[in-house]
């Protein structure tokens, strides 16, 4: 019998994690002297920083600078909002809408620069003052996409060990291990059910990536785990808004004769938790063993948040194949469990009424304290329980 799983924000709770309110919360407080920037151009809070982390964060001058700029970028949302602060994908959303508009953006840095100078007078006579001004003047709408998505991605990693709160897990951890087929949804960035899946279970499964591929290799020649909508274990995990150990690989035509490179529009995406490996992919032509590209610029971790998540995944290939397996999958499971999701993604939203009313569902578990299932389920048996310890 088929199994099918949905993991929200919810099911990661117990590890830590926070909740859409937590995250908005690290937001919407003062953030000046909060961010740290690495000649990378990664970005962390200080926060989880150590003294090494710390120490190489604050090496340059710029990283002043972005506190006061997610500063001034919140005060815009909430303006728009009437004061109100809805929530941080609503946030996420309106800052992507508004930063491709080149006025917008070029107010949101003078008023920061402002502010900075404001409370910081004294820069004004630092004989180093245009590199501590330098991120006020030379940031992008590409910047700040990367580090909002950095900040995010660190928010979500446990800080402590998972020995702490892995039995908290241990009745979900005993229904997979019952499971001979299942699919898992997760609409999360974390890894934590990797980490059930690998280090607790030592259970196989697939998630669309591969090695066993010849075209994107680290710098030693280690093929990279590349998506190739690979799907070959009893268990899939669909991760279908992205994860923060995903990056997006560029394919560009290097001009032999000249330091310039050409976008050639070609896309791919690899997984690793490998500092160097996400820093320096290189691309190889299959047929010949050639190397045709070792330059790349993005390493930001690639996620989808928002309120316009259909159209991403609708533009996006490796989005896209996911989607399909989900929608493919769900219409063959004869279970459904729903751990922690609020029901607040139409595109999922969709897919699970249309499974209920077409699919062969015959029972659906729902486990979330604050929010029965939503939808009318008529002929399938439907249980509520208040958290995974409940689980049979």
């Amino acid at each position: 019998m088929a199994s099918f799983i949905i993991l929200g924000a919810g099911f990661s709770y117990h590890a830590g994690l926070p909740l859409a309110n937590g995250i908005r919360d690290y937001f919407v407080r003062n953030n000046a002297e909060k961010i740290l920037k690495f000649p990378s151009g990664e970005s962390r809070w200080v926060d989880f920083a150590d003294e090494v982390y710390l120490n190489n964060g604050r090496l340059g001058f710029d990283h002043v600078a972005y506190g006061y700029i997610l500063n001034t970028l919140v005060k815009r949302f909430t303006d728009a909002r009437g004061g109100a602060f809805t929530n941080y994908e609503d946030m996420y959303q309106f800052w992507i809408d508004n930063l491709a508009n080149t006025p917008f953006l070029d107010s949101v840095l003078a008023e920061s620069k402002a502010n900075c100078l404001h409370d910081k007078p004294h820069l004004n006579n630092n004989p180093m003052l245009s590199q501590y001004m330098y991120g006020f003047i030379n940031t992008n709408a590409s910047h700040l996409r990367s580090l909002v998505n950095h900040l995010i991605a660190d928010l979500l990693f446990w800080r402590k060990s998972h020995k702490e709160f892995i039995d908290k897990y241990a009745r979900f951890i005993a229904l997979l291990e019952q499971e001979k087929e299942v699919t898992i949804v997760t609409l999360n960035h974390d890894r934590l059910l990797e980490l059930i899946l690998e280090d607790i279970m030592a259970r196989p499964y697939s998630d669309g990536f591969t090695r066993e591929q010849q075209v994107l290799k680290a710098d030693n020649g280690k093929p990279l785990n590349v998506f190739q909508n690979h799907f070959d274990q009893p268990i899939s995990i669909i991760k279908l808004h992205g994860s923060l150990d995903t990056y997006k690989y560029d394919c560009y035509l290097e001009q032999p004769d000249s330091a310039t490179v050409v976008p050639t529009g070609e896309y791919m995406y690899f997984k690793t938790m490998d500092y160097y490996e996400k820093q320096h992919p290189e691309r190889y032509d299959p047929a010949s063993g050639e190397k045709v590209q070792s330059v790349h610029f993005e390493i930001t971790p690639q996620f989808i948040t928002g309120t316009n998540k259909t159209q991403l995944i609708a533009s996006d290939k490796m989005y896209s194949d996911l989607f399909n397996k989900m929608d493919h999958d769900i219409f063959r499971a004869e279970s459904m469990l729903l751990i922690g999701y609020s029901y607040g993604d139409q595109h999922v939203n969709d897919r699970i009424k249309e499974a209920i009313a077409k699919g062969k569902l015959k029972r659906i578990t729902n486990v979330n304290p604050g929010t029965p299932f939503p939808f009318e389920a008529e002929g399938i048996e439907v249980v509520n329980l208040n958290d995974i310890s409940e689980l049979r």
